[in-house]
């Protein structure tokens, strides 16, 4: 960073004529923890360069520079050292350098301020194709840019800036008057003759969850009927007789937008988002799950506790015992593998992974009802995820 000012004309006695001693200069800077601290600086005095140290400021922030002998009429100080502050960059997690600030320098004979022409010309502040461009203020709204306010200005004298046809450049000064010039408006100079265009058709609407219904007002040229509820495709819209106006279009960078034909007479238009049909049945396929699951826990429980009601026991022959006990892990090896196979495909192949658990429980066990235990929770919760 580099701060150059303009020394004022001697006095009398010391150094050349126009030229003014610069001597020792002291720069305050802030020590709030904020801010690096200074070290060195370079003086330029008319293009006559010196590096500096910076003894340590003291408890105001203080630190005195000893320049020599040296006279000039202009002076720069550049920041060239600094004890580095750092801070952690509260985004990105990375250590990053705080800047360093000079608040005052003390010590110069800075030359006053030269008179400003307030009521004058400025070409100073635009350039069309290089060639400066004269604006001008006036005294009040001088006085406003002083006093911190934005103010508008026009050309000197009023006169129209005349382009050719072709590309043209317009450009601002930056940091280097005072004034910044945050907006350019360029109107044609031509008076329009044409009809004056129709106003804004009304619009009325009804929403509901995932319907908007919409009744536009007539509109002989033609218009835009904008859903500003961000650009998806999945929004359809179609007009009373249910004719399906197409894909929306996108309006102002994120909006949907469907163009409606020229009509003398007002017309409703449904939009609606399309998953939630598709949403819904999926609601209503995993409650019913929920449910099928529930009830087949149950019906297994109530056999299983008719069964273990007291009754003759019979003694089978050993064979036959073998046959069932084979039979019982089949049935429950079966119940296993389609759990796995119709999670992974009607759901998601993650799904066929997470329900290895309950089909192991289930083959070591031989009880397929343990399943619809597990199913139901599982179930409820993809659909409620759905």
């Amino acid at each position: 960073s580099a701060i150059t000012v303009p020394l004022a004309a001697p006095s009398g006695g010391a150094g050349a004529a126009g030229q003014t001693a610069a001597g020792p200069i002291t720069i305050t800077q802030p020590l709030d923890g904020l801010h690096s601290v200074i070290t060195e600086v370079g003086i330029s005095i008319d293009g006559n360069e010196q590096v500096v140290p910076v003894p340590a400021p003291d408890g105001s922030g203080r630190s005195t520079i000893d320049v020599g002998d040296t006279t000039g009429s202009s002076l720069t100080i550049t920041i060239t050292a600094v004890s580095p502050a750092i801070t952690i960059d509260r985004r990105f997690a990375e250590p990053v350098q705080l800047p360093a600030s000079i608040a005052e320098i003390t010590g110069l004979a800075i030359a006053a301020p030269t008179a400003v022409d307030v009521d004058g010309c400025h070409y100073d502040l635009l350039a069309v194709d290089g060639e400066p461009l004269g604006v001008t203020f006036g005294s009040d709204a001088f006085a406003a840019l002083l006093r911190g306010e934005a103010v508008d200005v026009g050309l000197c004298d009023g006169a129209p800036l005349v382009l050719g046809p072709g590309t043209h450049r317009l450009t601002s000064t930056a940091n280097s008057t005072g004034v910044q010039v945050d907006q350019v408006v360029l109107r044609s100079g031509f008076e329009t003759t044409g009809t004056p265009r129709p106003g804004r058709p009304s619009v009325e609407v009804e929403r509901t969850r995932t319907s908007r219904q919409v009744t536009v007002g007539p509109c002989p040229d033609g218009c835009w009927v904008i859903l500003g509820e961000g650009y998806n495709q999945a929004w359809t819209a179609t007009d009373a007789a249910g004719a399906d106006l197409g894909a929306p279009t996108q309006i102002d960078g994120g909006f949907n937008g469907w163009w409606l034909e020229p009509s003398d007479q007002a017309r409703p238009i449904t939009m609606q988002w399309s998953p939630q049909r598709g949403l819904t049945i999926a609601l209503i396929v995993a409650f019913t799950a929920v449910l099928g699951c529930i009830a087949l826990a149950v019906g297994s429980w109530r056999r299983r506790s008719t069964a273990s009601a007291p009754r003759q026991l019979v003694a089978d022959p050993p064979l036959l015992a073998l046959v069932a006990d084979r039979h019982g892990h089949a049935t429950a090896a079966a119940t296993a593998g389609g759990l796995i196979v119709i999670s992974a495909l009607v759901i998601d192949p993650r799904w066929g992974l997470l329900a290895v658990v309950p089909a192991v429980l289930t083959v070591l066990l031989r009880r397929p009802a343990l399943l619809g235990w597990c199913a139901a929770p599982i179930t409820a919760t993809f659909g409620l995820w759905v």
